[in-house]
């Protein structure tokens, strides 16, 4: 069987991992626009720090995720995750109670320390202190991408999608002159220009992040304020992200380096230096639930899309239950199959 993944984003390398585990021969088509996945900090985080509740299936998700990519760092001979705690910080006294009401919860207790912590010797602005979330990380998604991409060697290459190259007049679909059995389009916020899932209600998101250096500040863990900073090693810093429900691009803007060097400032007490200024749009659903399925018409073809904030957690199992769809005929969870939007 041969198949052809669209999109080389977090989506992409799970799902041609699945696949090829299964004796699939897989070929990716690498997308040359920038892609919500390259910008990413790969915080992996099943809890929702806002609202300090759990969120979608966390413990399924986060678990497969974990045990997925320790099996792609053997087989890549490469590490990708780095164990990190967050810390969450304090802005009021109703939220650090708020905090020890939901370590109780069932879904939160294997993650939210339950303890109090202070940050008196921390260069970080903490005058209620902070809870720390623990068993989670980050996923280094730029060493991965380019580990996965050497990997395929001669079956990945970057190039613009044409959608008018696509013949599906055959049994088996053509691109370019080549026959495959399933094709499956893993664009990201480039689905709005897909024909065939291109009326999927994928929203999009742009997000605007900094890199900074920052010797003064410990590379020990996450922190979570109004932004979040996570370290990517050598005193550099993810900063971000701002959320942007109009902007579709991919072009970082002054007005939003200004909000996020803002609350940044609200957290760091020692100075920084910006590296740089990035931004991409984020797979978003206005359910805010994954795009997954086949076209109702073209049964060769499928999507799967719409990871929005968390899809170094959710790619992984989403890839299982996609690969299992498309190869045994296994139902999709109704939350992510895209006929509930028929």
């Amino acid at each position: 069987m041969r198949c052809l993944i669209v999109g080389s984003g977090l989506a992409g390398i799970s799902l041609a991992a699945h696949l090829s585990a299964r004796q699939v021969d897989v070929e990716v088509i690498a997308s040359d626009q920038p892609s919500a996945s390259g910008v990413s900090a790969g915080i992996l985080n099943p809890t929702v720090l806002k609202r300090y509740t759990a969120a979608w299936n966390n413990t399924a998700f986060m678990d497969y995720a974990l045990l997925f990519y320790r099996q792609l760092e053997v087989q890549l001979k490469a590490t990708f995750i780095d164990p990190l705690p967050i810390h969450r910080i304090f802005s009021t006294p109703s939220e650090a109670n708020e905090w020890t009401v939901a370590t109780d919860h069932p879904s939160l207790a294997p993650y939210l320390e339950p303890s109090l912590q202070q940050a008196v010797l921390f260069p970080i602005h903490a005058p209620m202190g902070y809870g720390q979330v623990l068993n989670v990380g980050r996923l280094n998604i730029k060493s991965l991408i380019d580990h996965h991409t050497q990997f395929l060697g001669n079956k990945h290459r970057v190039a613009h999608f044409d959608y008018d190259q696509l013949n599906l007049s055959l049994e088996r679909p053509e691109y370019q002159g080549v026959g495959y059995d399933h094709l499956f389009f893993c664009e990201g916020a480039q689905l709005k220009n897909n024909p065939w899932f291109g009326q999927l209600p994928l929203v999009g998101t742009k997000g605007e992040m900094l890199v900074i250096r920052c010797a003064e500040l410990p590379q020990t863990a996450i922190w979570k304020g109004p932004v979040f900073i996570v370290p990517l090693g050598e005193g550099i810093f993810w900063v971000g992200a701002s959320f942007d429900w109009e902007e579709k691009n991919n072009v970082p803007t002054d007005n939003g380096r200004f909000l996020l060097e803002k609350k940044l400032k609200q957290m760091l007490k020692v100075p920084y230096t910006l590296v740089d200024h990035l931004a991409g749009v984020r797979p978003t659903v206005i359910d805010r639930r994954p795009l997954l399925g086949t076209h109702s018409t073209h049964k060769r073809l499928h999507v799967f899309n719409g990871l929005g904030t968390r899809g170094g957690m959710m790619a992984p199992l989403l890839a299982q239950w996609m690969s299992r769809a498309v190869l045994d005929g296994a139902p999709l969870p109704n939350e992510v199959s895209i006929d509930r939007f028929a």
